[in-house]
Order: structure tokens, then C-alpha cells, then sequence
């Protein structure tokens, strides 16, 4: 367990067994007794957290609360093996994530977007295979609304998911913010399931933009991120973030002055990427289409994609 600031902030970082892929970053509050986030499903690494918590001092069974930034399986996979009467405090909706719901509306979920049969099949797959709900077991789930505890607010932020929220520990001015704001990461909005709906989430690309410049103004130092080291430069990766963000949309709204498909609009957009990953080259693409609806510059007819027409 690395120690980031003196006896008061921890990391503890995880990664999937026999597969290639980015560790993902446990945050300690000792003061707090507080976890933030649960890494991969692992009971070998859940062993080797509490082993790792014993050194300092603390046991697992002294966590106050887990503060989960949001549903991706590699933030919440430890869960299940933690007491049953420790306090989970997190978005409302991991609660559908958990359940059996998300799945069966998964098989419904895409619209009429031009895509292959095949095409579809793949990012169904893709979506099926995020299936968390071996962790409805867990009973304590708690809204982060209500979450009262001193030196410690919660917000939500929506954006890489539908259930992101940030944690500002007030005192060291450190926001946790799980996957909305990381470095060297192309693909910032996941696209997933919107509860309410049961159909793809389209204003994930609407509420990144809505929250990065939201964050821009909030007073915390320093962003302690769910993947990767410490982030000291908030302001200038939230620019560029931004300066990205509207360089695709300019970029999607001149291809569109001929009418596409989404699968010939991402393979102009993010071409080749299809081979390393469909379904994250549709889920940018898709997102990026819906926030250019509602900035009413484009607009959908059956399933292709245009200019909106001015009236005059």
C-alpha cells in the first residue's frame, strides 16, 4: 500500500488477473476509515488489502464506509467479500447495475442506427460482458445524497458513466473522480444503459461536457484519479479534454454535410479502430452524434445523420 500523503491518504492498486490491463487505484482515508472504490473481483487481492491495511495499523472490519465512484466492474469487483454491515455509499442507480434488469434490457437497447446485424451482435456482447449481477447480493447500498461525514462531500458527475460521482476530501483539497478525468485516455464517456429507459444512454457526452466545466471552477488542488498517479495540473487536462471534445464534434459536423450512417461517420472519425475495439469506436462516435443533437446542429432521420436543416 503506497502512502501519498503522511499517514493520511493510501493507494492500494489492483489488477486483473491474466489479462492485460490498467491498474486500478483503492483509495484509503485513515483519519476517515473510509474506502474509496473496490478495484477488481479478486479475493486474493482482498486478502492481500487487508494484509496490506494490518501494516498500517487498521483492520477491514474498522471501514466506516466504501464510496464507490461509479459501476464499472473494476471499481466494484471486491465488493461482495467485504462485512455485510459496512455502509456502501454510492450512486442510486448501481443498484440497477447490480440486478438482472440491466441484462434483459440490454438485448433491446440499440436503436435504428444503420449498423450490421453483425455490428450489433458485437456491442451487445460488449455491453452483456460488464454483467455485475453476481453482486446483488449486497443489501447496504446507500445513497451518496444522503452521506454526512465531517471534512468529507460528495457530488454527482456523471459523464464517464451514469453513475460517476465525486468525492472532495475538504481539507487536503483532493477530489476523487474515478474514470471522469483521466490522463493519456482518449475515450472519456462510456456509453451504457440508462435505467429510467431501459435504452442506450445518450446524454452521457452531454453531461462530460456539462461537469468538465463544472469542475473547472471547483477549488480543489489536486484530482486523485481511479487509474494512474496523482493529478496536479486540473486546470490544463480539463482544457485539453475540452479543446478535444470540440475538435471532434467540428470535425463529425463537417463530415456530415453529406448524410451518413453511423458505422461510415466513425470509420472517417476513428478509422481502423473498429479492429482493436467496435465497440468503444461506437460508443465515442454514438455519444458524440448526441450531443450534437442537442446543440441542434445535426439531426437524425431514420439512421442516418445530417445537418439540421435552418428553418427559415
Amino acid at each position: 500500500m503506497e502512502e501519498i500523503i503522511e499517514d493520511r491518504l493510501y493507494r492500494f492498486k489492483v489488477r486483473k488477473k491474466n489479462v492485460n490491463s490498467s491498474e486500478a487505484n483503492i483509495y484509503f482515508l485513515k483519519k476517515e476509515q473510509i474506502l474509496i472504490d473496490a478495484g477488481y473481483e479478486s479475493y486474493d487481492d482482498y486478502i492481500r488489502l487487508n494484509k496490506e491495511l494490518s501494516n498500517i495499523g487498521f483492520h477491514i472490519e474498522q471501514i466506516q464506509a466504501i464510496i464507490i465512484t461509479h459501476h464499472h466492474s473494476d471499481h466494484i469487483g471486491m465488493l461482495q467479500y467485504f462485512p455485510r454491515y459496512i455502509p456502501i455509499i454510492a450512486h442510486p442507480d448501481l443498484n440497477y447495475y447490480i440486478s438482472s434488469r440491466n441484462n434483459g434490457d440490454i438485448k433491446n437497447s440499440i436503436p435504428d442506427l444503420g449498423l450490421s446485424t453483425e455490428e450489433e451482435m458485437q456491442i451487445k456482447k460488449h455491453l452483456i460482458s460488464f454483467d455485475l449481477s453476481k453482486l446483488g447480493v449486497i443489501k447496504s447500498i446507500q445513497d451518496f445524497r444522503g452521506f454526512r461525514m465531517k471534512n468529507i462531500s460528495i457530488f454527482e458527475l456523471s459523464g464517464h458513466s451514469s453513475t460517476d460521482i465525486g468525492i472532495i476530501l475538504e481539507d487536503l483539497k483532493i477530489a476523487f473522480t474515478g474514470d471522469f478525468l483521466l490522463e493519456k485516455i482518449f475515450f472519456d464517456s462510456i456509453v451504457d444503459i440508462d435505467p429510467r429507459t431501459g435504452q442506450l444512454n445518450r446524454k452521457l457526452k452531454i453531461k462530460f461536457k456539462k461537469n468538465l466545466l463544472m469542475m473547472r471552477k471547483q477549488g480543489f488542488n489536486f484530482l486523485a484519479p481511479g487509474h494512474g498517479d496523482l493529478i496536479t495540473t486540473k486546470k490544463n487536462l480539463i482544457d485539453m479534454k475540452l479543446k478535444r471534445l470540440s475538435k471532434y464534434c467540428n470535425r463529425a459536423t463537417h463530415l456530415l454535410n453529406t448524410p451518413l450512417e453511423l458505422n461510415q461517420i466513425a470509420k472517417k472519425i476513428l478509422p481502423g479502430f473498429e479492429k482493436y475495439s467496435l465497440f468503444l469506436q461506437f460508443s465515442e462516435v454514438y455519444l458524440l452524434l448526441e450531443l450534437l443533437i442537442q446543440q441542434n446542429k445535426i439531426e437524425k432521420v431514420g439512421g442516418v445523420f445530417k445537418i439540421r436543416e435552418q428553418s427559415s
